[in-house]
């Protein structure tokens, strides 16, 4: 036996001369650090002296590896035939784990972390630390319901088969189940050389040694699959006293925590999921050219020269649709717009996923005590990271809404406020007793002055134009005559200086009416919102 130290834990120790013994790899300067005598979790893999890059790291030989053809192997076909493959796999590792030293893997078994920080380990208490994520109770209720039925099946068949299960728990099954979810790869690993698709393929497998190592987002190295080994090199010099760690790949902090029972804070690839698969009708379907995709992630990552947005270009298309008037409609391109039609449409598309970022803002909850154990400390790190990318998407449709409304928007307020319409004003307190918008509104009135100071805009303002519509129907024709008889001439009579000049017809009217209704904007009460809580209409 060599006698290279490769840990000061005699069982990380022995792991290492076993896996070397049978054909395994481990870099002359690398060492394993144990978990400290109150943990449960795994060690780390750290470098005594440099290590230049595309350098092998480290090896584990095919005939080490866990994965379904060796799990075959070890039941009958009866078994294999009634179980899934991830059954056949977490049973096979129970039953080699209950082997203890008489399993070829004890080595490699008796320095897995006993416990995770895994949703499927959560007690209520910190489930409360997960309110207002994606990540819902009910989804890891229901994984750990379907394992447990996967186990109690498998179970059965054991028994009849004369297996003593006595010792095969639910909770060693559990254990099993979570090493494969956190430190398993993907079964092609061992036939990329094959085109053809191999049965272990779409199967997780565990590569002892490999899994070892921790994950960090960007760190530089290369799988390098062999016809009798899987390698991993360096991408990047590993400097002497430094952790060397594996890349899971692109994961955000929701895959992360599920899986492996951690999170990272400032993930880089963290987001947030967004559910939206609204009916669409046959023109709105036709402008979209597909069906709408039902999911949509929320990132800093979706920003780009094309989109400098956090959200994905395909959620504003739909919305750009969705929140789009006829009119505006038919001057979209006659497939995904990639662009609001008009500034209302924009205005209006940033109101709706406002609206609904508040809702799931609403979620989390306001106050919640520090963490007390490394569960919560992770289901944190996730839900602060979940509440930011919200809170940014937020600050976003604000500043596109504030930035807007600025210029390109007429308000009810702007006409009974004095000034350059002190002359409406007064024509609207002689006509309906009041100028106040309050009074105007409880008294059912507000939408008859705003159409009313829409037309007079039209009539008095030379740039200002309201929108021809000759596609009306004949009820809006018979809607603009009752006003105008309600109004005229009582009105004139009134307010002869504003409602008395030429001008006045029911084709004006009808006009202001379809503009009122078409173009028209309901800001929510928001704060921070530069026009909360009113109704205004933007008409470019």
């Amino acid at each position: 036996m060599s006698t290279r130290v490769f840990s000061a834990d005699e069982a990380f120790n022995a792991f290492g001369h076993w896996l070397v013994s049978h054909g395994g790899f481990i870099h002359e300067s690398l060492t394993f650090t144990s978990p400290g005598p109150d943990s449960q979790y795994g060690s780390r893999v750290i470098t005594r002296s440099d290590i230049p890059s595309h350098s092998r790291l480290i090896s584990c030989p095919y005939t080490l590896a866990i994965n379904y053809t060796k799990a075959c192997s070890a039941f009958s076909a009866d078994f294999i035939s009634n179980t899934t493959q991830h059954t056949a796999l977490c049973m096979f590792l129970c039953l080699e784990w209950l082997k203890e030293k008489e399993s070829l893997w004890w080595p490699y078994l008796r320095v897995l972390p006993r416990g995770f920080d895994t949703p499927l380990y959560f007690s209520d208490e910190d489930f409360k630390y997960l309110q207002g994520c994606n990540l819902e109770v009910n989804e890891v209720k229901a994984r750990k319901s379907l394992w447990r039925e996967e186990f109690e099946a498998a179970a059965a068949i054991l028994q009849r088969e004369g297996y003593d299960t006595e010792h095969c728990t639910w909770e060693l099954y559990l254990w099993a189940s979570t090493v494969f979810t956190s430190r398993s790869f993907t079964g092609k690993l061992m036939n990329w050389d094959q085109e053809i698709v191999h049965e272990d393929d779409t199967t997780p497998i565990l590569f002892p040694l490999i899994d070892s190592l921790n994950h960090y987002p960007i760190a530089k190295v290369t799988w390098q699959p062999s016809n009798t080994s899987l390698r991993i090199i360096s991408g990047a010099e590993v400097s002497a006293g430094a952790e060397v760690y594996n890349n899971y790949g692109p994961k955000p902090n929701e895959e992360l925590l599920m899986g492996y029972g951690f999170t990272l804070p400032q993930n880089p690839f963290d987001t947030v999921l967004l559910k939206s698969s609204p009916p669409l009708t046959p023109s709105q379907q036709s402008l979209l050219g597909k069906p709408p995709a039902g999911l949509y992630h929320l990132t800093p990552r979706n920003r780009t020269p094309e989109n400098p947005s956090i959200y994905p270009p395909s959620l504003l298309t739909l919305t750009y649709i969705l929140t789009s008037t006829p009119a505006e409609a038919s001057r979209m391109p006659t497939a995904r717009p990639t662009r609001p039609a008009t500034k209302r449409n924009e205005i209006s598309t940033h109101i709706t996923l406002l609206r609904a970022l508040l809702r799931k803002h609403q979620n989390f909850p306001s106050t919640l005590p520090e963490p007390r154990n490394s569960k919560q400390a992770s289901a944190k790190i996730y839900a602060d990271s979940q509440r930011s990318l919200i809170l940014s998407a937020i600050a976003e449709s604000k500043d596109i809404i504030n930035f807007h409304t600025t210029t390109s928007i007429i308000r009810l307020q702007s006409a009974l406020g004095g000034g350059a319409n002190k002359a409406f004003a007064a024509a609207i307190e002689s006509c309906f007793g009041s100028a106040d918008i309050e009074e105007l509104t409880e008294a059912g009135q507000e939408g008859i002055v705003f159409i009313l100071y829409l037309c007079h805009l039209s009539l008095t303002e030379q740039d200002f134009q309201l929108p021809a519509c000759p596609t009306s129907s004949q009820e809006a024709t018979y809607s603009a005559q009752e006003l105008h008889e309600e109004l005229f001439p009582a009105a004139a009579n009134a307010a002869p200086a504003v409602f008395g000049r030429e001008g006045w017809t029911v084709e004006l009217l009808r006009r202001g009416m379809e503009a009122y209704a078409d173009m028209g904007i309901c800001f929510p009460e928001v704060e921070g919102l530069a026009v909360a809580g009113e109704y205004a209409v933007c008409l470019e």
